[in-house]
C-alpha cells in the first residue's frame, strides 16, 4: 500500500468497510475475504500472488528493523537532532513520522 501511495482509508472505501476493519484484516485479527484480496490487488496494481507471497513481508520486516535500529542510535555531529534544533518536516510527514 505504501509503495502504491494508498492508505487504509483508501482500501476501506474500496472494500466498503471502516478503516479499523481494514486494520484488523491486515493484522490478522479478522478474516480477509478473497473478494477483498482481488479488489486490493487490482487497486494496488499487483497480482494476487504478490499479495500472498511472504517474501515481501520479510523485506518489509527487514526494512522496518533497519529503521528501528537507526531510530535507536544517538544523534551525533552537527545535525539538528544532535543540537536539539527543530526539524523541518517534508510535505507528507507528520510529527509522529
Amino acid at each position: 500500500m505504501r509503495l502504491a501511495g494508498k492508505s487504509q482509508t483508501d482500501i476501506a472505501t474500496l472494500w466498503g468497510v471502516t478503516r479499523g476493519a481494514v486494520s484488523q484484516r491486515l493484522n490478522g485479527y479478522s478474516v480477509l475475504k478473497f473478494t477483498e484480496v482481488v479488489l486490493a490487488a487490482a487497486e494496488l496494481g499487483v497480482s494476487i500472488s504478490d499479495l500472498m507471497d511472504d517474501k515481501y513481508l520479510l523485506q518489509d520486516e527487514d526494512f522496518t528493523s533497519r529503521l528501528d535500529e537507526a531510530d535507536n542510535k544517538k544523534a551525533t555531529g552537527n545535525t539538528p537532532m544532535a543540537s536539539n534544533e527543530l526539524l523541518r518536516l517534508g510535505l507528507n510527514q507528520r510529527p509522529s513520522d
